[in-house]
């Protein structure tokens, strides 16, 4: 088994590249996230070992990679309640994006939308955010309490899932976020991870602090009428042409 150390840092989290099979870009903290420095570590398996891309010193929870081939580019989310954007060949950010209250604790691309990814905080929101506009379009009070984890729906543009230490799980459309879609309760320990499921939007599984994972079984109702009263939602955020 082929082994990376990095002194003094805990993995927090962990995502491969979807397009290098070999490439993980890793966020690592001291004291397991809970006080000190961290850092973001972008890794290469090779034959010979694990050898290290890149490592920048950032205070980091979350990382995700982007979905667009060729970007290559990787959305971290920060204690310091900012989002940060990354070319794991250069050791600076390209953007530091500003909104939330609290820490970030979850990052995911949009995997239909370019340049578009959603974050989860511990103030309660999930907020859409547009890359090349640098800015969010959306914030959502999606719980009354700190949100440990979000996804995007692989089948659905419009359609994010968020974990919470409510014990909750939340549906959301983003074309109408006055409530959730769906609110999945049968946890009794804070979630800390949701995932939607890559073959079918109508499953969704979670995992929580105590390691109890659960799958749900979600049915969705569209609407295939624009009727004009909905929120603004994912059209608003629609890379410009």
């Amino acid at each position: 088994m082929k082994v990376f150390r990095s002194p003094a840092r805990h993995g927090y989290a962990v995502e491969v590249s979807p397009f290098i099979p070999n490439r993980v870009a890793c966020a690592a903290s001291q004291h397991y996230g809970l006080a000190g420095c961290g850092t973001l570590l972008v890794l290469d398996d090779t034959e010979t070992g694990v050898s290290l891309v890149r490592r920048v010193q950032c205070r980091v929870y979350a990382v995700d990679w982007n979905q667009t081939r060729g970007e290559n580019l990787i959305v971290s989310g920060s204690w310091d309640h900012t989002a940060k954007v990354w070319d794991p060949t250069l050791s600076h950010s390209l953007n530091t994006l500003r909104g939330h209250e609290g820490v970030i604790y979850s990052t995911i691309w949009s995997p239909h939308i370019p340049g578009c990814f959603a974050s989860a905080s511990g103030d309660g929101t999930l907020r859409v955010w547009d890359l090349k506009a640098a800015v969010c379009r959306l914030a959502i009070p999606a719980h009354k309490a700190e949100i440990l984890s979000c996804d995007w729906c692989k089948y659905d543009q419009n359609i994010v899932a968020t974990g919470s230490v409510d014990c909750s799980v939340c549906v959301w459309d983003l074309r109408n976020v006055r409530q959730p879609v769906n609110q999945l309760q049968g946890h009794t320990y804070a979630i800390r991870r949701v995932k939607v499921h890559t073959q079918t939007h109508t499953h969704k599984h979670t995992h929580t602090h105590t390691h109890t994972h659960m799958a749900w079984l979600v049915f969705l109702t569209t609407c295939s009428v624009k009727c004009g009263r909905c929120s603004a939602g994912p059209d608003s955020i629609k890379t410009p042409t």
